[in-house]
């Protein structure tokens, strides 16, 4: 396996790793001792999904995307893929209380991203939710996202649940797309997406830092890193220009603008593979 070319850049871990196990243990138990803000008792969950509280206000899982119910009901699969997460969320907060850590400022709607766990009052019992829906397959890892926390420990869980085929990732819909299939990114536009490719090329200009995966940049899948971006990766570690020549996975919402587009805000959303990497 290839390792990190920074400090800031995640090599993908293989899903067998055993690793991965402690880490997310260790992350989950720093994290719970950070989450001192007690939400009280859960209400239930709502499409979204949101985590309603009994106090009257809602929350956000901090640093995933987990399929919400579509506007086109017709997309049955969609529908189903949304209600299957919904109801597995359900399942794990029921009777229980939130904690956070950390409490964002609640948006114009009210809800608050956070890291959460739910408890029965012993300290010692803590679940971390955003991990707990990772393993079982029913979200993906979005690093850019606020609140974002752990990513690292994250992707590995996410890696060993796609590789089993765990929950949705047996549908075609959440495969790994190919850079090269520029047809099918287009189709997927607007949605979040995993890509792999091989990086042709980096090219910096004043504004944006663009990460080329073919031959002509006007129709082939890019990434794009702005410049204040990129000056804020730089100081972890993150040099975009060492990209060039390695196999990478790429995470993010798919645009169009000269070819298929994912713009990168956190150096977690871009992986380096091996040769055995999906």
């Amino acid at each position: 396996m290839l390792a990190g070319l920074a400090s800031g850049v995640q090599a993908a871990e293989k899903p067998g790793d055993k690793p991965a196990e402690k880490s997310a243990h260790n992350c989950a138990q720093g994290q719970a001792h950070l989450a001192t803000h007690d939400f009280g008792a859960v209400k239930g969950v709502s499409k979204g999904p949101l985590i309603d509280l009994e106090a009257g206000s809602s929350l956000r899982l901090a640093g995933l995307v987990i399929p919400a119910v579509p506007r086109n009901r017709k997309d049955v699969e969609a529908v189903k893929n949304a209600n299957a997460a919904l109801t597995y969320l359900r399942k794990v907060v029921a009777g229980r209380s939130l904690l956070a850590h950390p409490a964002f400022k609640a948006d114009r709607h009210g809800r608050k991203w956070a890291q959460l766990f739910v408890t029965s009052g012993d300290a010692d019992e803590r679940r971390w939710l955003q991990a707990a829906l990772v393993e079982a397959g029913y979200a993906r890892v979005s690093p850019a996202t606020r609140g974002s926390s752990c990513a690292n420990i994250l992707l590995k869980l996410e890696a060993r649940a796609r590789t089993e085929k765990t929950g949705l990732w047996d549908q075609e819909r959440f495969t790994v797309l190919e850079a090269w299939a520029t047809r099918k990114l287009r189709r997927r536009e607007n949605s979040f997406q995993l890509v792999r490719g091989k990086v042709t090329g980096v090219a910096e200009t004043k504004r944006v830092t663009y990460v080329n995966f073919g031959k002509d940049w006007r129709t082939d899948f890019t990434v794009n890193i702005s410049t204040r971006t990129a000056k804020r990766l730089k100081k972890v570690g993150f040099q975009p220009a060492d990209l060039k020549g390695k196999m990478v996975r790429v995470r993010g919402w798919v645009t169009y603008a000269n070819g298929p587009m994912i713009r990168v805000r956190a150096a977690e959303q871009i992986e380096i593979l091996d040769a055995s990497d999906k």
